[in-house]
């Protein structure tokens, strides 16, 4: 998917973090732990979209993993807040960047190297 999958990956991390750090402000107790989450997601997350942007097909498989585990951590907000508006458009996104990760890992064609 090269250069759009990156910038549609980008766009769609963007909305997630936001959503999720926008429901961690809701949040009474476990804040720490969805801090957690949030810093070691956005370290990860950098990493893959290194990864998209120099065209590895590495960084789709762990863009899988990790939409994966944000669907899970807003189920897991879901428990503990109940549902919003904010909560829906979460899991959208999360559903929405899990098929296009595996869309992209399907589609990837490896670059051919320049001699």
């Amino acid at each position: 998917m090269g250069l759009p999958g990156f910038i549609f990956t980008f766009v769609l991390l963007l909305f997630d973090l936001f959503g999720t750090w926008r429901l961690q402000e809701r949040l009474s107790y476990f804040v720490n732990a969805e801090l957690l989450f949030l810093v070691v997601a956005l370290s990860v997350w950098l990493v893959i979209l290194l990864g998209l942007y120099h065209h590895k097909r590495w960084a789709w498989a762990l863009n899988i993993i990790l939409f994966s585990v944000s669907l899970a951590n807003a189920l897991w907000l879901y428990s503990l807040l109940g549902i919003s508006l904010t909560l829906v458009l979460l899991l959208g996104i999360g559903a929405f960047g899990l098929v296009t990760s595996v869309v992209g890992l399907e589609l990837y064609i490896p670059h051919e190297e320049d001699e």
